[in-house]
């Protein structure tokens, strides 16, 4: 049986006050990856996590959070950029929601299979941008803190619109 755009919406729900999402305390704008590279250094030097405990989890970013339209009191995201435990992008884990693509067409499309094809594209276009730098450590960095930036620019995120974890 097919999945229908409003299962598609559900499963992209978000609670926003679930323990395991980290927010940031202040508007931060700057060095992403080292943030997160610490973010995950000060897990384990805290005892929270040891090294083989983080090699297993990855960091959950979600970018531009907003209450959804069709679960009133409920949020959503555009994004969820999914890294490994050496900030590498996973694009087949990511996601680009369904809520985030009907807000940017002002409406619903026809079929999920249209959804798919758009959050595809979306995220093979991330994953390239990701990648463009891998091999060079200091380009790679700034690789990816220019396109967390981009996204951050494009939509005017605040401290309120971001959420991260690890799982």
């Amino acid at each position: 049986m097919a999945e229908t755009l409003q299962a598609v919406l559900e499963r992209q729900l978000l609670d926003d006050a679930d323990p395991a999402l980290d927010h940031f305390q202040d508007d931060f704008y700057g060095d992403f990856y080292d943030f997160f590279a610490n973010y995950q250094n000060f897990k384990m030097l805290t005892g929270q996590l040891t090294p083989a405990d983080l090699k297993k989890l990855k960091l959950y970013l979600y970018l531009d959070i907003f209450n959804s339209v069709d679960f009133r009191g409920r949020k959503t995201y555009r994004y969820c950029l999914v890294f490994d435990h050496e900030l590498n992008f996973l694009a087949a884990e990511s996601d680009f929601t369904l809520s985030a693509l009907i807000r940017d067409l002002r409406k619903t499309p026809d079929r999920v299979s249209d959804y798919e094809q758009v959050k595809q594209q979306v995220l093979a276009g991330l994953a390239e941008r990701f990648q463009s730098a891998a091999s060079d450590g200091n380009q790679r960095i700034q690789n990816f803190n220019e396109v967390i930036a981009d996204i951050y620019d494009k939509y005017s995120l605040n401290r309120y619109k971001i959420a991260y974890s690890l799982k």
